[in-house]
């Protein structure tokens, strides 16, 4: 063990004493943060845009939506009510969760609040099999995404299970939103 370690953000920035609005990217204290399973090197870091870096952290480049598609920055308040308004018309909103695919190596999974304060407006699950070159909305979905587990974990690679605020459901590369039961009796987790 080397014991060295190194501060690793988006943005070198020290934001003591400023607003969120004044901030050049807009980083929650808990954002999303996803490793790169099929490449070291590789490292994603969400907002209310989706970055890349292929260096370890030392450079980013924003992947969704595509810097070059990004006409304006709409800031509603000092609270991270920020989007990106895009000339394609790639849905805004905060990314709540990302996934990189532990088994197909350049399909990244996320989860794209449509608006409202946590989500409530629903979100969409967006899929890129470029390692975000390209996008779709696979489907919509309600409530916040909180988790998304790939199909690949239980043999259905075109799938995803997406957990949110109010609903779990499967989704499918196709479209299909399948609703899953959720535990008729509340679950409590085991001390320990």
């Amino acid at each position: 063990i080397t014991k060295e370690r190194r501060n690793i953000t988006v943005w070198p920035d020290n934001p003591m004493g400023h607003g969120v609005k004044d901030m050049k990217f807009r980083f929650q204290w808990n954002f999303p943060i996803e490793f790169d399973p099929h490449d070291p090197n590789t490292v994603y870091a969400a907002n209310t845009g989706l970055y890349r870096s292929t260096d370890r952290g030392k450079r980013w480049r924003l992947i969704l939506p595509d810097s070059a598609d990004v006409t304006a920055e709409s800031m509603s308040g000092d609270h991270a009510g920020q989007r990106f308004v895009t000339s394609s018309g790639v849905p805004g909103g905060s990314i709540a969760k990302v996934r990189v695919d532990p088994v197909k190596p350049g399909r990244l999974w996320v989860g794209v609040s449509s608006g409202g304060r946590r989500g409530d407006r629903g979100s969409n699950v967006m899929v890129s099999d470029d390692n975000g070159e390209s996008w779709i909305t696979a489907a919509e979905v309600a409530g916040q995404v909180l988790a998304i587990f790939p199909g690949s974990w239980h043999g259905q690679p075109d799938q995803v299970v997406v957990v949110t605020s109010s609903a779990i459901s499967r989704v499918g590369l196709n479209g299909e939103v399948v609703s899953l039961k959720l535990p008729a009796e509340r679950t409590t987790a085991a001390d320990g």
